[in-house]
Order: C-alpha cells, then structure tokens, then sequence
C-alpha cells in the first residue's frame, strides 16, 4: 500500500504541537494496516513535519517503509526557506529520503498541480493531509479532490485533531 502527504505550508503555530502528534500516530496507524511507501512534495510546513516523522518512523520502529520526494522542478527546493533550520530538515528530509525525483525538468505554470497529481498516482491508496475548514481553493484541496475521485483514503489531520476521522 502507498500513502501521499499533502498539507498547507503554513500552519498555525498554536496546532503545530497537535498536527506532530495526530501526524505520527497516524504514520504508525498506516504502516501497521500495510503501508510501505510514502509521498511527498517537499514543501514547507506540513509535507516538511510529516516527512521527517516519517524518517523517523522509519528509524526507530519500521525499517522497511520508504519515503519517496516528489519535487515539482529542480530548482525547487532552493526558493522556499524562510530560515535556516527549514533549510537544514529539507537538506535532511533530502538525505533521507530513499528516492528524490522532479515533475519536470524546468518551472512553469501548473507544474505544482501536475506534481500533486503525481504524488496522488503514486501514493492512491490514503492520503494524510492537513487541510483548515474553510479552504476551497489551492494546492491541498485540489490533490484532495483529485484523490477522493479516485477512491483514495483521506486521513485529515485537522479533523483527527478535531475528533473526526475524515475529510
């Protein structure tokens, strides 16, 4: 089983303590049903939170999980720090990570949704998001929609924070 990571990039700072416990719960919770690789784009905020559990758990509990980085474009990684510890966990999720491919050799318009949809395609099984009440527009609710359209399992993070189990 395949699982993708998807979430807004920027998080309140109020949740972050919550969004790390719910997140590595539910890690654990979908390694243990049979997933074995995971997806995820790279990004700041949430994608950067879950993939370093994910590195983690990997470590200290189940070897033989994968994660898989699916940057939009190589130039990427290198226009989205804010500060030089999100630098050092990209640098980290980067040597980490057991494979690191792009969507496209070169930016341009619509490569973002073109690798969500790639993060969806690989990891269609379930898809462990943060996605806020209230959001209708970008990146994290289009790769939702794309996933829920295909059958894919959405575990939202906010809602388990919340006390319900899906989006």
């Amino acid at each position: 089983m395949n699982c993708f990571i998807s979430g807004h990039r920027e998080l309140q700072p109020e949740v972050i303590h919550d969004i790390i416990r719910f997140t590595g719960e539910q890690i654990l919770r979908v390694t243990e049903r049979g997933v074995r690789n995971f997806y995820a784009g790279g990004a700041v905020g949430f994608d950067m939170i879950a993939s370093l559990l994910i590195l983690k758990v990997k470590r200290d509990y189940y070897r033989h999980i994968k994660l898989h980085i699916i940057l939009p474009c190589p130039s990427y990684g290198h226009r989205q720090w804010s500060s030089d510890s999100e630098r050092e966990h990209y640098i980290n999720i980067i040597d980490g990570a057991d494979s690191v491919q792009t969507t496209s050799p070169n930016f341009y318009n619509g490569v973002f949704l073109a690798r969500n949809r790639q993060l969806v395609d690989c990891g269609s099984d379930i898809g462990i998001v943060y996605a806020e009440p209230g959001h209708t527009t970008g990146g994290t609710y289009s790769t939702i929609k794309y996933a829920q359209s295909i059958g894919a399992e959405i575990i939202n993070i906010c809602d388990v924070i919340k006390g319900i189990n899906h989006v």
